[in-house]
């Protein structure tokens, strides 16, 4: 029989009813996502021309503006960070001299500790498996990251 026929008797939740309606309770002080005063970008929204009569309406002063706010994440994306040392010969004992990398710029092309700490704290924190983790990445950042590289990340995360 289908598990939709249910033969059986119901279960009753333990729960006792607590005789107040669904929603928010009176005298409950909410929060609301209010405007605030210096927005990161401002988009104006110009009027051109009446529809009444097809007048220019350019060199006009508006007499009100109306102001919306929409609150969003910024477009996030992956930046890449050229370091490069100088290695310079001394003019009078020619001794070679080189500038140090920063000691987490370790190969030619790597990842940064930032990406690193992101996979490492969804890997562990939030459980994602290194299948979804790899997806994620690419859905969020444009950017492909093998499950190898994952694990490995996380490997030295640890370290």
């Amino acid at each position: 029989m289908p598990p939709s026929s249910d033969r059986f008797e119901k279960k009753r939740s333990s729960r006792e009813p607590s005789g107040k309606k669904p929603g928010g309770q009176e005298g409950h002080e909410g929060t609301t996502l209010r405007q605030v005063e210096h927005p990161h970008h401002r988009v104006v929204h110009r009027v051109h021309k009446c529809q009444g009569c097809g007048a220019s309406l350019r060199d006009v002063k508006p007499f009100k503006v109306d102001v919306r706010q929409v609150f969003d994440l910024p477009p996030v994306s992956i930046e890449v960070t050229q370091h490069e040392r100088e290695v310079k010969s001394c003019p009078h004992c020619q001794c070679v001299q080189q500038a140090e990398f920063p000691p987490h710029v370790t190969n030619h092309v790597q990842y940064g500790p930032r990406l690193t700490a992101l996979v490492v704290y969804l890997h562990h924190i939030q459980l994602i498996p290194y299948k979804r983790l790899s997806d994620t990445i690419e859905a969020l950042y444009q950017h492909s990251v093998s499950t190898g590289t994952l694990a490995n990340m996380v490997k030295r995360g640890r370290e």
